[in-house]
């Protein structure tokens, strides 16, 4: 009985673990994007990179997007430091995230170009 008890258990368990998915599946551009939700206007000038989203961290791709000048409304995440250190920005017309890519800036020292 016992046997047949913790058989059941474990076979639950192991179906439990197989049904959901892992972080890295689960990770679109719109996820990325999902944290900029503080909204804030730039201070200086600062560069932005489109990030192209891979099957975890190490795999995205950053290429130049090009900079957002001092003055611009637009939204922030907190800092994140498991894609290079900086912020995911997203704005109401222009840097906005797709399924496959998301905005970032690069900010390693914490230095704000926002308040």
């Amino acid at each position: 009985m016992k046997i047949r008890t913790s058989a059941v258990i474990i076979a639950a368990l192991l179906f439990g673990s197989l049904t959901y998915p892992s972080v890295a599946r689960a990770a679109t551009g719109y996820g990325y994007a999902s944290t900029a939700n503080h909204q804030v206007k730039t201070t200086k000038t600062v560069s932005v990179y489109k990030v192209r989203v891979g099957k975890d961290e190490a795999d995205n791709h950053f290429t130049k997007a090009g900079k957002i000048k001092k003055g611009t409304h637009l939204s922030v995440s907190d800092w994140v430091m498991s894609t290079g250190g900086g912020y995911v920005v997203t704005g109401k017309y222009h840097w906005k995230p797709t399924s496959k890519t998301f905005y970032f800036v690069f900010d390693q020292s914490q230095k704000k170009w926002f308040k």
